[in-house]
């Protein structure tokens, strides 16, 4: 029995001589910067979700502290001062911010995680309003730790007087503990902040390469 000769196809049309078919298109590969700006971004999205959560919160137990008459009257006095100096509302009011900002922030880089079409825009939108929201919460907090410890020098220097030298010399001691604790906070605020922005324009100015845009096809 003979062999089937191979011939044209008569089910499909001649093709011109020299003619090749094209090659399926291949994914190009994830750009791991890329990666590494979506997945750092989801970090700063939970942790922003978290604070955000934590906010009213921590406004709540400040006003229904159990532990606020142990210290004194006049104690507990100069501190409702310094809370009240702090603006403890605006505070709450960044915080649900910063819950939703970081909650959509989170969810855009998730997308691009998933290599979902089109889900560069939001991202770098959502980078865009998060690094915005940042600068706004550090010099509003900034701003916030200032006014409490200029409260606290204020009102501790009353309160000091009103005791005698021995009692004096332990309030001293913790205005300076206090003190030291503000000027830490104000610190770890600005650079964390910084360090937060830095990553935040990083990971937009990546998403804007031509690997990302190529890889994630607007």
């Amino acid at each position: 029995m003979s062999s089937p000769t191979s011939g044209p196809n008569p089910y499909q049309p001649p093709q011109p001589e020299g003619f090749r078919a094209p090659e399926p298109a291949e994914k190009s590969e994830r750009p791991k910067w890329l990666l590494f700006a979506a997945v750092g971004t989801i970090v700063l999205g939970v942790l922003g979700v978290l604070a955000g959560l934590l906010a009213p919160v921590n406004y709540f137990m400040a006003k229904h502290n159990p532990f606020a008459g142990m210290s004194g009257p006049e104690m507990q006095r100069m501190q409702e001062k310094i809370a009240a100096a702090s603006m403890p509302e605006l505070i709450v009011l960044l915080g649900i911010a910063n819950l939703v900002v970081s909650g959509v922030a989170l969810w855009a880089a998730i997308q691009v995680v998933r290599a979902r079409p089109r889900s560069r825009t939001p991202f770098r939108r959502w980078l865009l309003v998060l690094g915005v929201y940042e600068i706004a919460a550090v010099a509003i907090g900034l701003f916030a730790q200032y006014r409490a410890w200029t409260a606290m020098n204020r009102h501790m220097d009353e309160l000091i007087r009103t005791f005698p030298s021995g009692s004096a010399q332990a309030e001293r001691f913790t205005e300076t503990v206090m003190g030291a604790g503000l000027v830490m906070g104000m610190a770890f605020a600005l650079g964390w902040g910084a360090l937060k922005l830095c990553f935040i324009f990083w990971a937009r100015y990546y998403a804007d390469q031509p690997q990302s845009v190529q890889y994630l096809r607007d």
